[in-house]
């Protein structure tokens, strides 16, 4: 048929996904007209709510809340902002943006699928098959609760495990270079003496001229007084191999450095 009047039952097809039942939709002559239409529409939607307040370093983490009772939504949504991340910078945030009595349904794991790390938790309730089914296929955690402490603990290692990390590089050891002898293509030896802290076997090392970083390297191999060893300490002179691109001359510093996230 070309025509359809209201209350007239009819299939539609070449959607490009399936739309949501009472889902409403308008039809358009020409594309451009079409395409200004639904521009003019996205403008209007409000913004994913797990998006907006967080401060830059700052990750905020959805959770879709449903409950068997109405009475219980409010209390546990206030032992949810309680939960902090370890230390003293908070770096991640719970933030509810749906919440319902009833059991999981499909539309709720639809409803969040589209916010990064979401999180549904279930307390007294079950979720459907469908749901199951579909949640499992998008990544997405449901968890299911009966005791309110236990879902407390629970989102504590979930937020320690979904916070952002920050690399902090911490020097532990000093060295000047005295000679530089022999290089083949990325490895070098050189010697040297440490003056402050200590040089260890495949430890990473910054190569700096006049304090400037001009590159970085790893120690292969590491000798003190001809012999091999594992570290040397202040006040030790040392020869060693360093595998890197840049060539070490007399006169650097190398500085034995870790990386570790907080």
């Amino acid at each position: 048929i070309e025509p359809a009047s209201f209350s007239s039952p009819i299939r539609l097809c070449s959607f490009n996904k399936m739309p949501q039942i009472g889902a409403r939709f308008k039809t358009f002559k020409d594309r451009r007209d079409a395409i200004k239409d639904a521009i003019k529409y996205a403008k209007k939607l409000p913004r994913r709510p797990d998006l907006e307040g967080a401060p830059p370093g700052k990750k905020i983490i959805p959770i879709l809340l449903k409950t068997n009772m109405s009475g219980s939504l409010e209390a546990i949504e206030k032992e949810i902002a309680k939960i902090k991340n370890k230390g003293e910078i908070q770096r991640a945030e719970f933030k509810v943006i749906a919440k319902g009595v009833g059991s999981i349904s499909e539309s709720d794991i639809k409803n969040i699928s589209n916010s990064e790390n979401a999180i549904i938790i279930g307390f007294n309730v079950k979720a459907d098959k469908s749901a199951l089914e579909i949640a499992s296929k998008r990544g997405i955690t449901i968890s299911f609760f009966d005791v309110i402490y236990k879902m407390t603990e629970w989102l504590e290692g979930a937020m320690e495990d979904r916070r952002p990390r920050i690399e902090t590089i911490e020097t532990t050891g000093r060295a000047k270079i005295i000679r530089a002898f022999s290089r083949t293509k990325e490895r070098q030896i050189v010697g040297g003496k440490v003056i402050e802290g200590s040089l260890v076997l495949n430890g990473n090392v910054k190569i700096l001229r006049r304090e400037f970083e001009i590159g970085r390297g790893k120690i292969v191999n590491l000798e003190t007084g001809r012999v091999k060893t594992s570290m040397v300490t202040e006040g030790s002179e040392f020869g060693m191999i360093v595998e890197s691109k840049i060539e070490i001359a007399p006169g650097d510093m190398v500085e034995l450095f870790n990386v570790a996230q907080k």
